[in-house]
């Protein structure tokens, strides 16, 4: 067992103050302690000035209620299709109840979370979308989502459509319909927590028979380009903030799927006009704005902020990022429109 005199403590005492006192000067001079919490918020429509997400939806079993509302549309020929927003949480239910295994689903939480910690009773939650696409006798075709997620489609809006003809990808021209889907729930580590997502739906028929025009199967893909938007004032000047969360589901943990794009608070009066010719940001990056550098320090999985740590570094001393190729291949086709 070591022991210390009066004088060997006092030693020790200011050998620790040499070693850690660099440090901290180091700490304090690179940041500052207050950060900026942007409140953001979801832009009224949909935009693809931040890009977009892809997604299939699978056909689903039809119940008695949608067979007897498909019967009062007319229709010949329809399909019931859904979405996972969140489909670790369905994984972890068929877990739950021994329908899968532990690898499958330490594999699911992996992929899609950043800490995949559950408590062992989060109940069953209503976070998938259902969809209903189908054709009248006279050949009209319409479309329905679930968009206040009350599991009817009774009492939500009829739309008609022309759908695509033959497969359809993530960049093809399809006529979409846009819907906002509420009253969904998820669970993170603070708790079940309500959400809402702007979708467009993507329907499109390939015949399998061409001798019958009429015999065809039904697809309906949905599209999402929802960005949330905030202000915030640094040195008595306005700035803005677009973030979308480009990851799959719509909803996801983990923030390195958050893109954010920055522009001085005097630019672009409708706000996401030619944001495509700005670069792009993630969590962790070094942004400038006038003579101040700010770190990137998070954006929230659920779309609700962005924080931005303050940096004592001159702006000078940020490498400023360029533009993707493509986002400006797309902005000079727009501009020749």
């Amino acid at each position: 067992m070591l022991t210390f005199n009066n004088g060997d403590a006092q030693v020790l005492r200011r050998f620790r103050v040499i070693i850690w006192m660099p440090l901290l000067v180091f700490l304090f001079s690179c940041s500052s302690s207050k950060d900026i919490v942007v409140n953001v918020s979801s832009t009224p429509g949909l935009s693809r000035e931040m890009g977009q997400s892809f997604w299939t939806t699978n056909p689903i079993d039809v119940d008695s209620s949608t067979a007897t509302y498909a019967r009062q549309l007319g229709l010949e020929t329809y399909i019931v299709t859904q979405f996972l927003h969140r489909p670790w949480e369905q994984q972890y239910q068929k877990w739950k109840q021994g329908k899968a295994d532990s690898a499958s689903f330490a594999i699911i939480l992996q992929r899609f979370m950043k800490e995949p910690i559950f408590t062992g009773s989060l109940p069953p939650l209503d976070n998938e979308s259902r969809f209903f696409f189908g054709r009248r006798k006279n050949g009209e075709y319409v479309i329905v989502a679930d968009e206040n997620n009350n599991n009817s489609f009774l009492d939500d809006t009829l739309r008609s459509i022309e759908p695509a003809i033959g497969k359809i990808k993530n960049n093809h021209p399809a006529a979409t319909a846009s819907v906002y889907i509420t009253n969904l729930k998820a669970y993170d580590n603070n708790g079940i927590f309500s959400f809402s997502t702007r979708l467009e739906l993507q329907p499109s028929v390939t015949a399998i028979d061409t001798s019958r025009p009429r015999n065809v199967d039904f697809y309906l893909n949905i599209l999402s380009s929802e960005t949330y938007t905030g202000s915030f004032r640094n040195k008595g000047k306005t700035y803005k903030v677009a973030t979308r969360n480009c990851g799959f589901p719509v909803y996801n943990n983990r923030p390195e799927f958050e893109l954010l794009k920055f522009a001085n608070g005097n630019e672009d009066s409708a706000f996401l006009k030619r944001w495509n010719t700005r670069p792009e940001y993630r969590v962790g990056d070094t942004v400038a704005f006038g003579k101040k550098a700010f770190l990137i320090k998070d954006a929230s999985s659920l779309n609700t902020s962005v924080t931005l740590r303050p940096l004592r570094i001159s702006s000078r001393k940020v490498r400023a990022k360029q533009i993707d190729p493509r986002m400006a291949a797309i902005a000079a086709n727009a501009e020749q429109k």
